[in-house]
């Protein structure tokens, strides 16, 4: 039975285990950190919203590391999300006082059914470093799904600094620590130190944290886990398209010469200047700079303009440079990508002829492969299947949209799956193909289109096959966070309960072997499946060489890698 049947059929009382008068109760908790909260009950679901983590990075505060929050007295209310961080677009919507964290966690239990103890899920969001919030992942649905399944746990969702206020990197910005251009990642690592030290109170354990994220939240989870100062503080991690890949981190030089921009654009001479400058003016003052342009001139990136630099304290190398030499955190690992990726970054109406294809394709990849070998790879993406049944969408189209999900996000999955392998590392791969009901364009499967099933906020066009196959792929994520492997069922300790066993078991991608994968898909077409073949084995042999070599021009202050 699905969960939707299920509580058709019983009320929240009928949650197996929980007395019906806890749902009737607003829930209180007193933090280490700050004080008492107040907060609500949604689905069954204790919510605690709007809990500050950090003291709002303002005035002096503004391109610092983040500073222990702010204790209040009395009790806050809990009920309400906290503000969006300033977001990347020149209305300026946000506010700088945005460094707040949400915990969905199940109701306390009577004595003699401890409710201690249970793993917790941390999500960081998407969003290129440039938008994004918290805010947008109701994890309601989620917490009471692992209630009603008997799969309790503590999911947090947070913000963090974006764009310019938490990417600017300078030799100019550092901190009394020597770092730069990597406030959002240490906002980031700051909640996890909150969890670290509340999350008891919520009935989580902070030794059974899990990290996971999408698209930049993945090349978020990267950071972490190449960063030693995130050391500790959780025990296992999800990317889910974004693990490793180039955009993940940009050199010194490069957020220098932005900074330098934003100097021009503003008329300051120093960092003083931009300190005192208005949030939202200095967001309207970044727009008008040539960052994307930049980008297009080089090998980059023209939609990610924001990423954390290499400013050799926080991050010393180029997560793909350290994940080659096994200097990462090494916990238990899922990583995974979309059939289609890249098609997000594609306009339907781009390279509609062949021609036009060959040409941006040789520009973009010969600059570095030499134009002989860059005209073999397009000649070999062309040759991919089609799709017919959606006429807009040409070969060209096609062929492009394959090349930007490999360059960007499966053949960095791939080649960050074989290293982390090869230094022992227990690894989880996967590939998302299903294609939502909702979608117009039927066989893409867009970036991002797996975030409603992990989250189980599926449209309102979700089909029933659909809503029993995002609670198939929760589990999976809910028994990698509570004992660090998708197809465990049970510790043999502690007060999480056995849970049911996976619907098909996850094969480990082992070293020296060539990979397998699982491919999640709703039973109608072919439902969730092993394979066991090399994952883009083909295409990303020319794509990684490319990789390779773009990196080591990144390196030298040659090139500027985005996604």
């Amino acid at each position: 039975m699905t969960l939707l049947a299920a509580l058709s059929l019983c009320g929240l009382g009928g949650i197996a285990g929980y007395p019906s008068d806890v749902f009737d109760v607003r829930p209180s908790v007193t933090t280490l950190s700050g004080g008492k909260l107040s907060g609500i009950v949604e689905g069954g679901v204790q919510v605690f919203r709007g809990i500050p983590y950090a003291a709002p990075p303002v005035k002096d505060f503004r391109w610092m590391p983040p500073q222990p929050p702010i204790p209040w007295s009395g009790v806050r209310d809990a009920s309400a999300y906290g503000n969006t961080c300033l977001q990347g677009s020149a209305k300026g919507e946000g506010s700088e006082d945005c460094l707040y964290l949400n915990v969905y966690s199940p109701p306390s239990l009577p004595a003699g059914n401890a409710n201690t103890s249970l793993p917790c899920l941390v999500w960081i969001h998407g969003g290129a470093y440039e938008f994004g919030s918290s805010n947008q992942y109701n994890a309601s649905e989620l917490g009471r799904f692992y209630m009603q399944s008997q799969q309790p746990a503590v999911i947090v969702t947070m913000n963090y600094r974006l764009n310019i206020f938490g990417f600017l990197g300078s030799d100019a910005l550092r901190g009394s620590d020597g770092s730069t251009g990597n406030f959002g990642i240490q906002d980031q690592r700051a909640a996890l130190r909150w969890v670290r030290s509340n999350i008891a109170v919520f009935g989580g354990d902070p030794e059974r944290v899990m990290i996971f994220g999408q698209s930049a939240g993945a090349g978020s989870v990267t950071m972490h886990l190449s960063m030693p100062l995130s050391a500790g503080l959780f025990s296992s991690a999800i990317m889910e398209s974004g693990a490793f890949s180039a955009w993940t981190a940009q050199p010194l030089s490069y957020s220098e010469k932005v900074y330098q921009q934003v100097l021009n654009v503003t008329g300051c001479m120093d960092a003083a200047c931009l300190r005192n400058f208005g949030a939202a003016e200095l967001v309207r003052a970044y727009k008008e700079l040539p960052v994307g342009q930049c980008c297009r001139d080089t090998a980059g990136n023209p939609w990610i303009p924001w990423a954390p630099t290499v400013d050799g304290v926080e991050l010393t190398q180029h997560p793909w440079d350290l994940v080659r030499i096994g200097r990462v955190n090494k916990v238990p690992l899922i990583l995974g990508t979309n059939t289609d990726d890249g098609a997000s970054f594609e306009p339907l109406s781009y390279l509609t002829s062949i021609d036009h294809y060959k040409t941006a394709f040789n520009s973009w990849y010969g600059q570095v492969m030499g134009t002989h070998i860059a005209s073999l790879a397009a000649a070999a993406y062309l040759s991919n299947e089609n799709h017919a049944e959606v006429p807009e969408l040409s070969d060209a189209w096609w062929a492009a949209e394959r090349s930007m999900t490999d360059q960007n996000f499966a053949c960095p999955a791939r080649f960050a799956s074989s290293q982390l392998a090869s230094h022992g590392v227990s690894l989880y791969q996967y590939l998302f193909s299903h294609v939502q009901s909702s979608t117009l364009h039927k066989p893409v499967v867009f970036h991002g289109d797996e975030v409603p099933f992990v989250f189980l906020m599926a449209s309102s066009k979700a089909t029933l096959e659909e809503k029993a196959f995002a609670e198939e792929m929760a589990s999976y994520w809910y028994r990698h966070a509570a004992f660090g492997n998708p197809n465990v069922q049970s510790n043999g300790s502690g007060p999480v309960p056995p849970v049911g066993p996976p619907v098909v078991p996850w094969p480990k991608v082992e070293h020296g072997t060539s990979g397998s994968y699982l491919r999640f898909d709703t039973k109608g077409k072919g439902g969730i499946r092993a394979v066991h073949t090399p994952f883009r084995e083909g295409p990303c042999k020319f794509m990684t060489e490319w990789l390779e070599k773009s990196i080591a021009a990144s390196r030298a202050g040659a090139m500027t890698l985005f996604l």
